[in-house]
């Protein structure tokens, strides 16, 4: 990865993560979330992995939509506080804050427990996935596309089944002069490499991320077919409070 790509993925991180704070409605949302999140069963797709990946992200209605927001470890959905800003709305100290999303010293893997809001909110066998299981979502077929005209990754498995992934929002990129597609998926577990200094035992979590950018475009009426691509799909840190997207999995029956 080189050096301009890097500081491409610290720079929309830190816009990203304050745009994470705002409701779907666009106005900053708070401790009483006044978007009710619809909860609806998507089907199973069996990626070849040891899951099965739901066709769509939870909170949300069909494979477009980015459903909902939310921190990691927060069963409800419905936290906004964060630590990233003592001038911005819910701040709270970072130990405060750590305590709120999953506690000082959590499972190393959350998935079907109480603190999954996979498994307390949509049920019915669902989970949040784990690193192992983007992993194995990493090793197919990785095309970008649009789908009803949301930007996003169109992921194809050895068997012939698909996913799509949408991105954040890639109407985002346009305020850095540059066409991006950036998508942040949460993975059930801790991240054992402090996010805090100040806090013992203030571990981050992992979570799932892909960045699209075509550096020199500054429109989005593009050919995908002809254009170069400048593509990377990995697992990072990332700060537990930190407003992110989830794509439900199920464990395969024996």
């Amino acid at each position: 990865m080189n050096k301009n790509f890097l500081m491409l993925i610290m720079m929309l991180g830190a816009s990203l993560g304050g745009y994470a704070q705002h409701s779907d409605d666009g106005t900053t949302g708070g401790v009483e979330f006044d978007v009710e999140y619809n909860l609806k069963e998507p089907e199973a797709v069996d990626m070849g992995g040891s899951v099965l990946w739901a066709s769509f992200n939870l909170w949300a209605e069909k494979p477009t939509d980015v459903g909902g927001y939310c921190g990691w470890g927060d069963p409800t959905g419905e936290l906004r506080f964060q630590a990233d800003d003592p001038d911005g709305e819910n701040y709270m100290d970072e130990e405060t804050c750590i305590a709120m999303y999953g506690g000082k010293d959590p499972d190393s893997c959350i998935s079907g427990t109480d603190i999954d809001v996979v498994h307390r909110q949509l049920g019915m066998g669902w989970q949040m996935p784990s690193k192992r299981h983007f992993d194995e979502l990493h090793d197919c077929k990785w095309e970008l596309t649009r789908l009803d005209g949301t930007l996003g990754y169109k992921v194809t498995a050895k068997n012939g089944n698909s996913i799509f992934l949408p991105a954040w929002n890639d109407e985002m990129g346009y305020q850095h002069g540059i066409d991006v597609a950036y998508g942040r998926y949460w993975t059930s577990e801790i991240c054992h490499l402090p996010i805090s200094e100040n806090v013992d035992g203030g571990y981050g979590a992992y979570s799932f991320d892909f960045v699209y950018t075509h550096w020199w475009l500054k429109t989005e009426n593009y050919d995908l077919e002809t254009v170069p691509v400048n593509g990377e799909n990995y697992l990072t840190a990332e700060s537990r409070w930190h407003q992110l997207m989830i794509r439900p999995v199920k464990p395969k029956k024996p």
